[in-house]
Order: C-alpha cells, then sequence, then structure tokens
C-alpha cells in the first residue's frame, strides 16, 4: 500500500538523470547550416589551390626535365666542340682557333647558365613540395571541420 505523502513525493519527483537539452547555447538551423557552407566554401577554395599548385609543380617539373634535356645535349655540342678543336689547333690559324674557342665558351657559358636554372627549378620544386604537403594538412582539417560539421548537424536533426 502506498501513503498519500509517497504519492505526492512520487508526483513531484524530478529525474536528474534524463539530459534535457539548454536552449542558452542552441542556434538556428538556418545559422548551423549557413556556417556548414562556409566551411565547405573553405574546403572547396583550399582543394582548388591544391590542384593548382599541383599543377604548377608539374609544370615546373616538366620545365626541369627539358632543362636537363637541353642540358645534355650543349654538353654534348661542347664535348664536340672542344674535339674540333683539338682538331682545328694542330691545323688552322689562330683566327680560326680563336672563333672556335669563342664558340665553346659561349657554349660553356650557355651550359652554366641552364645549370643555375636547374639548379632554380629543383629549389622551386622543393618549395612547391613543401607548399603541397601544407596545402594537404589544410585540406585535410577543412575537411574534418565539414565532416564534423555535418556529423552535429545530423544529431540535430534527429
Amino acid at each position: 500500500m502506498v501513503t498519500p505523502e509517497y504519492n505526492g513525493w512520487f508526483r513531484k519527483r524530478v529525474n536528474d538523470n534524463i539530459p534535457r537539452p539548454s536552449l542558452e547555447d542552441t542556434r538556428p538551423v538556418v545559422e548551423q547550416l549557413q556556417e556548414i557552407r562556409e566551411e565547405k566554401t573553405k574546403a572547396d577554395r583550399w582543394e582548388r589551390k591544391f590542384r593548382e599548385a599541383q599543377a604548377r609543380n608539374e609544370d615546373i617539373e616538366k620545365s626541369l626535365s627539358e632543362s636537363r634535356n637541353e642540358r645534355g645535349e650543349l654538353r654534348a655540342r661542347v664535348a664536340e666542340l672542344e674535339k674540333s678543336l683539338h682538331q682545328y689547333r694542330s691545323r688552322k690559324t689562330g683566327i680560326e682557333l680563336r672563333a672556335s674557342l669563342s664558340k665553346v665558351e659561349e657554349m660553356i657559358g650557355k651550359v652554366e647558365e641552364l645549370e643555375a636554372s636547374l639548379q632554380s627549378c629543383e629549389m622551386q620544386i622543393q618549395f612547391f613540395e613543401a607548399s603541397k604537403k601544407r596545402w594537404k594538412e589544410q585540406l585535410h582539417h577543412a575537411q574534418d571541420q565539414v565532416r564534423n560539421m555535418d556529423y552535429i548537424m545530423g544529431e540535430a536533426v534527429t
């Protein structure tokens, strides 16, 4: 048998074990959706920048490869001219030797320029590879934020 005092207490009791949503920190769904759209826009922007950096990196690598090929060709040409110079030294006059020597020196100058250009391209590749890593990290961070916001929105909707 239940006493009237128990019934009164039972009706007035508060169950502290059931969490209730706090209305203090809630925002309208429209604001939350706008924030998600902004985060998605940021992530899309980072992804586009990442793709642009990859394209630039590929262009630089292609340029580097072409420079290396040209450098190899120029070195072969320099070797050929040096060989010719040696042959002409034994047969030709001083004027002809100077002309051949100037060609060799010109080619050596071009090789040095190409080596400097190659070194610059290699430094740019290192820079773009470091940038690529940073872009990837930022992209993953933005994607994680969007994923978290999707999860929160999913929880809010259900």
